[in-house]
C-alpha cells in the first residue's frame, strides 16, 4: 500500500532527475560544439583572427575576400565576419573561412598577453 506508493515516488524523482541531467548534459555539449565551429581546429578561430572566405556557392562573389572574425553566433555556430573591401558584415561556417596568418606580427593586436 502506502510504502509501494512512497517507493514508486521515489524511484519516479529519480529517474526525473537523472533525465534532467542528461538533457542538462546534452545541451551543454550542443553548445559546446556551437562555441567551436565544429571545426577540427576551433582554437584558431577567434575575435579579431584573419580570414579569407572560399567555398560558398550561394554567393561566390565572396569568395577570396578577406575579412576578420567579429563574433561566434553560439546557436548558428557561424562567425560574424566583416569583409574589408566593403565594412559588410555576412554570418558564416567555418567550412567557408580559412584561417590567415599575419605576415607583420606588428599590424593585428593578439587578444593573449
Amino acid at each position: 500500500g502506502l510504502a509501494a506508493k512512497a517507493t514508486a515516488a521515489i524511484v519516479l524523482e529519480d529517474l526525473l532527475r537523472d533525465k534532467a541531467s542528461v538533457e542538462l548534459r546534452d545541451e551543454l555539449s550542443e553548445s559546446a560544439a556551437a562555441s567551436s565551429g565544429n571545426s577540427p581546429t576551433p582554437s584558431g578561430f577567434r575575435s579579431g583572427a584573419r580570414i579569407r572566405i572560399h567555398g560558398l556557392k550561394g554567393a561566390a562573389e565572396l569568395n577570396g575576400l578577406e575579412g576578420a572574425c567579429e563574433r561566434l553566433d553560439p546557436g548558428t555556430g557561424r562567425w560574424h565576419i566583416k569583409i574589408d573591401t566593403s565594412g559588410e558584415k555576412k554570418a558564416l561556417k567555418t567550412d567557408n573561412l580559412e584561417l590567415l596568418l599575419a605576415h607583420d606580427p606588428g599590424k593585428f593586436k593578439s587578444g593573449m598577453a
